[in-house]
């Protein structure tokens, strides 16, 4: 049994020949498809007559169609409902990246004709004349320089008049 991991240790207690065990248990040709196929690209290149080689081509064909059934095999299978939901669903993706492109272009369309109307050039004009007063009074800042009193009269708890008129001691 060479499916079982411990048939080897099994076969050596039972006291097996080591020529039985090595023909049981010999590895067997365990070699991807495509490591067949180079193996059976060498020697056609090597081969001497055109027989030779046709027969090497022959084998390297059946190499590829066994490789290519295996990929068949082992390829997810599609049910005919998974096909129509996927071209469902590309056809709904299909859709509305139109349908975006669509809203884009009328969005941009919208925002030139806003900025053509006269609201819109109001309203270019008010944010030029926000940003023209903003660049020019943080260019001329003038701060202002506050008084500091180091004593302030008070009556009853109420502050008296400071003793500057303005800015100036009296």
């Amino acid at each position: 049994m060479p499916a079982n991991p411990s048939a080897l240790l099994t076969a050596k207690a039972l006291g097996i020949s080591p020529q039985t065990i090595s023909m049981v248990f010999s590895q067997s040709d365990t070699s991807s498809i495509a490591q067949r196929i180079r193996k059976a690209k060498l020697p056609q290149t090597r081969a001497d007559t055109p027989h030779k080689r046709e027969v090497m081509a022959h084998a390297i064909r059946i190499f590829e169609k066994e490789e290519q059934e295996l990929r068949e095999s082992l390829a997810p299978r599609m049910s005919a409902a998974d096909r129509a939901a996927e071209r469902r669903l590309a056809h709904a993706k299909e859709v509305r990246a139109r349908a975006l492109a669509t809203i884009r272009r009328i969005d941009e369309q919208i925002a030139r004709e806003y900025a053509a109307s006269p609201a819109g050039q109001a309203k270019r004009y008010h944010e030029e004349t926000i940003a023209a007063f903003t660049a020019h009074a943080q260019h001329h800042l003038d701060p202002v320089k506050p008084t500091y009193e180091s004593y302030t009269p008070t009556w009853r708890g109420q502050k008296l008049p400071g003793l500057t008129w303005r800015g100036k001691k009296i």
